[in-house]
């Protein structure tokens, strides 16, 4: 039985992976000035600005990849989201001492996202996947440069210190030079502020007010699915037997530089766990609930990252249906850290709580418990 609803959740969860890998919407991609083809374009909701693209003339016919060096822009009718092919000379930061300013750049081609233009003037956001560092661009007629904003790690005497280089607001600043009546302060580099700034910029000169533009990236917000293993249970916390689980998860990603930072609520169903009668001293297989909340983190800069978190997780099992009556359900909330591993924070492999903080009636619960081993996958709804 036990296997057999394995089997079952393992299909349902790649079904589901299998289905939100692809999400075909009406677009075009530009070769060249004087050839765009129109069809369908693979959106991924970029949050890391793409190399390459999947473009179909038709759903029915297979994809066909295009890269950032073989195609110059490509264009989502929803959202009317326009990506632009640009060689970009990018500074790698890391976190290492430094005795002067970092001078290390990485050259490639990355589609970047246009989120503002009036004409002349053009803001681009980028996100390499190389440091996944949020930068900004401007284009104008006759030049094309990054709006420089970066921090560093100093080494100075045996002394440490950080070290901001925000040379984006003299770039701003040169921008705007020569407007009469416009005053506005050099914003943070967030694409919300910059867009607002750009904007004051844009009335002061045309003296009209709306200026179309993309939605600067905020919060990310996804739906998860999950399947695996739990050791945790009702009675005999150090009992080792594995049940199968399952559960959906809802996660919001913070917006702009905060998004490795989430919050995360869980409803998790174990089907094997054990209610033991006190009375009767015998156990009975029934199905547990889990509901549980946590904040966490991801690490690193790459595609895969590790994640911590920590929260509370509130776990209860009836008992049998003939003994409602008589028999309360077992209710306990335990400290809920876990860790894990995420492919791109989409796949992620999770190991949850393996520690304790009480039990509503277990006063000599131990403090490390039996973990949840658990495969989830995420589907970005925004």
């Amino acid at each position: 039985m036990v296997t057999r609803r394995l089997l079952t959740l393992s299909l349902f969860f790649f079904s589901i992976v299998s289905f939100a890998q692809t999400k075909y919407e009406p677009g075009y991609v530009v070769v060249n000035p004087s050839d765009t083809l129109k069809g369908y374009i693979n959106n991924k909701d970029w949050d890391i600005s793409p190399t390459q693209v999947a473009f179909k003339k038709d759903l029915s016919q297979e994809e066909k990849i295009f890269t950032a060096e073989q195609v110059s822009a490509f264009y989502i009718e929803t959202g009317q989201l326009l990506f632009e092919s640009h060689p970009l000379k990018l500074l790698m930061v890391t976190s290492d001492l430094y005795a002067s300013v970092p001078n290390t750049y990485v050259e490639q081609k990355e589609f970047i996202e246009r989120i503002w233009t009036n004409g002349g003037i053009t803001l681009y956001r980028g996100k390499s996947s190389l440091d996944q560092r949020e930068r900004f661009f401007i284009k104008q007629p006759d030049r094309f440069y990054e709006l420089v904003n970066f921090k560093y790690n100093k080494i100075k005497e045996g002394q440490h210190y950080s070290v901001t280089v925000d040379e984006y607001k003299d770039q701003l600043a040169q921008l705007t030079a020569g407007t009469p009546g416009f005053s506005a302060a050099i914003p943070t580099y967030f694409a919300s502020r910059i867009i607002s700034y750009l904007n004051a910029y844009n009335e002061k000169i045309t003296g009209h007010k709306q200026v179309k533009q993309s939605v600067a990236p905020g919060m990310g917000i996804y739906i998860g699915v999950g399947a695996g293993v739990e050791r945790l249970n009702s009675y005999d916390l150090l009992r080792k037997d594995n049940d199968v689980t399952a559960g959906l998860s809802f996660r919001v990603n913070l917006p702009r530089n905060y998004q490795r930072s989430y919050v995360k609520v869980s409803y998790f169903r174990t089907f094997g766990m054990y209610y033991h009668n006190r009375y009767t001293e015998k156990g009975l297989s029934r199905p547990g609930g889990a509901l549980e909340m946590s904040v966490g983190t991801y690490m690193g800069l790459s595609s895969i990252q590790p994640f911590v978190s920590v929260g509370l997780g509130h776990y209860w099992i009836s008992a049998p249906v003939s003994n409602q009556v008589f028999y309360a359900p077992y209710r306990y909330t335990i400290l809920q850290p876990s860790a894990g591993i995420s492919y791109k924070k989409r796949l992620e492999l999770e190991v949850s709580h393996f520690s304790r903080l009480f039990f509503n009636s277990r006063e000599g619960a131990p403090f490390f418990i039996q973990p949840r081993i658990s495969l989830n996958y995420y589907i970005k709804i925004k």
